[in-house]
């Protein structure tokens, strides 16, 4: 991997870039909010070093990629990068990091968020590898979106996952944020990943308060 597309170098352009308001990701952000994110792509950027030997290089997929962070870290090594939002100003945000440090390979989709699985039937090609960062905690109906999932899948199919783990220590650092709206909790997506037929490969904590996940999909 080139040094220039290291995730150092985006971390260094959000801590710089004063033209969009990055929330908690950002300079202006509380740092131990701040820190933890940072931290998590750092992990998941050890994880994907680590296997990327066995990962397919043609097509990326961000679900719920909001800034794309670790998807543009990403882009030059992908032909396709798809990047799926359930909101214009989410996706919005996206294209905007793209744009500024991606390789201009991406394309951007919006999703219905009452119908997960809706962006299914908008990519026309198997997917090498899915990104999922905060996201699947979100989702209703996981078990379904995740078999929807395995249409534009192969079987060397990669997931890279984040997940609060929603202990007491997380649910302390969390009580007075103003969104709520976990509808699973960690343990409810890894059994509906297990059920799905996706194989766990590597797991990693964070403090016990996030887990980070690679799954391989398997047999189809």
């Amino acid at each position: 991997m080139n040094e220039k597309d290291n995730l150092d170098r985006i971390i260094d352009f959000v801590l710089s870039d004063d033209t969009v308001d990055y929330g908690y990701y950002g300079s202006k952000a509380l740092l131990p909010k701040r820190f933890l994110w940072w931290k998590r792509l750092e992990i998941a950027r050890d994880i994907y070093e680590k296997y990327e030997k066995g990962i397919g290089k043609n097509s990326l997929l961000d679900f719920g990629c909001q800034f794309g962070f670790f998807s543009v870290f990403l882009s030059k090594e992908f032909k396709n990068v798809y990047l799926i939002e359930t909101a214009q100003e989410y996706l919005d945000l996206g294209v905007y990091m793209h744009s500024k440090l991606g390789n201009g390979n991406y394309k951007a989709i919006i999703n219905s968020k009452d119908n997960p699985s809706e962006f299914i039937g908008k990519i026309s090609e198997k997917v090498d590898l899915f990104l999922f960062f905060d996201v699947l905690e979100h989702v209703r109906d996981v078990n379904q979106m995740l078999l929807n999932l395995r249409r534009i899948s192969k079987s060397n199919t990669y997931l890279i996952i984040s997940l609060p783990t929603e202990n007491l220590i997380y649910l302390l650092l969390t009580m007075f944020r103003k969104e709520k709206g976990h509808i699973n909790r960690y343990f409810v997506v890894e059994k509906a990943l297990r059920e799905s037929g996706y194989k766990l490969v590597e797991k990693r904590s964070l403090f016990m308060l996030f887990n980070i996940y690679l799954y391989r999909c398997g047999e189809n």
